[in-house]
């Protein structure tokens, strides 16, 4: 799951990444042939950047419907089965055995399914770490709306926002999967604390 996350990590930053050019090219090289005429519709530099937003959201929309969903579990005595008659896959990851089966949605009603997961120690957990990382993300929030409205003013129109922008992406790529490799045998949570003071 760790090696999961941090592959769809580098590709939410690869996005990331594409976007500062992007950006740049929309509102420094793009010429908007505006013209004399007020009430003709122009393509504008900030239609065009929503435009390329639409266009990769139903990319990634197309994208999603080939995903497989399937159910993982790790089941200690898996290695006695006979796994080549059974429709069911296994997977051997660092010694145990993984069922690897067809995820199924929960069923029932919306209440029971609420009471089910309220009471599920997991979800508390997982609430309260969100909570508590809610500062960090705030961060990186104020860097998307306050960034280029600062350059904007402090260095020009013609500022590369977007280049400065994907400093922060490129360092994640390329160190993501070597901190996922050197904490692969540290507690997530313990990661995620002191990531929250770096970050």
């Amino acid at each position: 799951r760790g090696f999961a996350f941090g592959i769809f990590y580098v590709v939410m930053n690869l996005a990331a990444l594409s976007a500062g050019p992007i950006v740049d090219y929309c509102t420094i090289s793009y010429d908007v042939k505006s013209g004399e005429d007020k009430d003709i519709w122009v393509l504008t530099s900030y239609r065009l950047i929503l435009l390329t937003g639409i266009i990769a959201n139903l990319i990634a929309v197309l994208i999603s419907l080939t995903i497989r969903e399937i159910k993982l579990e790790c089941e200690a005595g898996l290695e006695s089965l006979n796994t080549a008659a059974s429709p069911i896959s296994f997977h051997q990851n660092d010694g145990a055995f993984s069922k690897v089966s067809k995820f199924t949605p929960l069923r029932g009603s919306a209440w029971s399914i609420l009471k089910e997961t309220f009471a599920a120690d997991r979800f508390w957990r997982f609430l309260t770490v969100c909570i508590i990382t809610i500062n960090v993300r705030m961060v990186f929030r104020h860097l998307d709306a306050t960034l280029p409205k600062y350059s904007v003013r402090q260095f020009g129109d013609n500022f590369p926002k977007g280049a400065v922008y994907s400093i922060n992406p490129a360092i994640i790529i390329f160190l993501v999967p070597v901190m996922t490799a050197a904490t692969s045998k540290i507690d997530p949570l313990v990661c995620i604390h002191f990531g929250t003071y770096i970050s």
